[in-house]
């Protein structure tokens, strides 16, 4: 199918017709130019990303039903891309019946009923291994299925190929929206921004947008009541296991927790907070080493997760030190495992069934145009739950011999 090569059909007597003359509108057209746009400066193949343009063009109404495009020739001087590279963004669009190609005329926009509906969600995450991220995949997943959307779960671990290779498996007309992160959009290439932009319908799990709503766990008042917690037991002296930051949660995290200290007329030294390198358990470890190696250690340690606060109580107990009798830990997101620790994990529990349900029907309300999109998307704060355990107590007192018996 080339596009620059078009015989004209005979007539009867074996002549060729002579080709009609290029409509008023049709200049126009050519003269103003298709607008699709490339760059060189990302990984992503020229061919997909003139293909992903083309969508996005005729997503927006800027490209009718049946609207007849430019030669290959021309697209290829305009864009400054070989005709073959026209040729391949174009025969993929025929084959996914978004364009359609009319013999010895030319290739034209298929009307809408000829097109395909996306009924594809696409979840975005950076580690599904962690076992909040495989929590939520499944009740997103479960949830979504219900409203006969099929979920596409990509794990991509800020790696930029994994990205590139999420965008060439997601063709924007089969793709009816994506769920993700907003510190993952942050951190990864451009063509990760342009792949939000051609979805249309998407929702952060985390973070605040001006594009594009969110839902997600008010931090600052799950860390206010963690706070709250330690300061009811007596516990002066609290410090703050943060571990590796990527995503907006542990930054909100460790600034409530500086604000709240200030409120509440506590005690900070910068020792106090102490941030790693490592993620989960081993920064947990590594935060536990230092602050238990204070010349005035903490009685308490918030920690920035449950998988921290594990790490955190391993290496108490490998140093002796009795938790929660000499140390109480707070974790956030309550797990599956916490519940289950030696000693069991008071923590900060996420509602994780409200987030990925919330999400879905966010992202639904977009896709069914309920709540069309403008300037102030919305942003939704669910209100976290501080579930006491077993390993928060009154602060030890250096002045008894023994530790008090404290009400577990």
């Amino acid at each position: 199918m080339a596009n620059d090569d078009i015989h004209e059909p005979a007539d009867s007597a074996g002549h060729a017709e002579k080709r009609k003359a290029p409509s008023t509108k049709r200049k126009a057209a050519r003269q103003k130019g298709s607008g699709i746009k490339i760059s060189r400066e990302t990984a992503q193949p020229l061919y997909l990303q003139i293909k992903n343009s083309i969508v996005e063009r005729i997503k927006a109404g800027e490209w009718p039903p049946h609207h007849q495009f430019p030669t290959y020739k021309e697209l290829s001087k305009e864009i400054g891309v070989s005709i073959v590279t026209i040729q391949q963004s174009v025969g993929v669009l025929v084959k996914e019946g978004i364009l359609y190609n009319k013999r010895g005329v030319g290739v034209f926009v298929s009307p809408p009923q000829a097109q395909p509906q996306g009924k594809i969600i696409a979840l975005l995450l950076s580690d599904v291994r962690h076992p909040f991220f495989s929590s939520l995949a499944h009740i997103i997943q479960t949830y979504a299925a219900k409203s006969k959307y099929t979920m596409l779960i990509f794990s991509l671990c800020d790696n930029h190929e994994d990205s590139l290779h999420a965008a060439q498996l997601l063709p924007p007309h089969m793709l009816a929206g994506i769920i993700t992160t907003h510190s993952l959009a942050e951190r990864l290439p451009e063509h990760f921004s342009e792949m939000l932009k051609a979805a249309g319908a998407v929702v952060f799990i985390d973070g605040y947008s001006s594009e594009y709503d969110c839902i997600e766990t008010d931090n600052h008042l799950g860390i206010e009541m963690a706070m709250n917690h330690l300061v009811e037991l007596g516990h002066r002296r609290i410090a703050f296991a943060a571990g590796q930051l990527l995503g907006r949660a542990g930054h909100e995290r460790i600034a409530a927790f500086q604000s709240l200290l200030a409120e509440k007329g506590l005690p900070f030294d910068p020792p106090l907070l102490q941030r790693s390198v490592y993620k989960d358990d081993l920064a947990g470890e590594t935060a536990a080493h230092m602050l238990l190696s204070l010349r005035d250690v903490p009685t308490a340690i918030i920690c920035v997760s449950d998988l921290v606060a594990r790490g955190v109580i391993r290496v108490a107990r490998e140093r002796g030190i009795k938790c929660p009798d000499e140390l109480s830990v707070v974790g956030f997101d309550d797990l599956d495992f916490a519940q289950h620790l030696e000693p069991p994990l008071t923590t900060v529990r996420q509602p994780v069934v409200e987030i990925g349900q919330g999400a879905v029907d966010m992202l639904l309300e977009r896709i069914n145009s309920i709540a069309p999109y403008n300037k102030k998307c919305r942003i939704l704060q669910l209100t976290p739950e501080l579930v006491v355990r077993a390993s928060t107590a009154p602060p030890f007192s250096k002045s008894s011999k023994s530790a008090v018996k404290r009400p577990r």
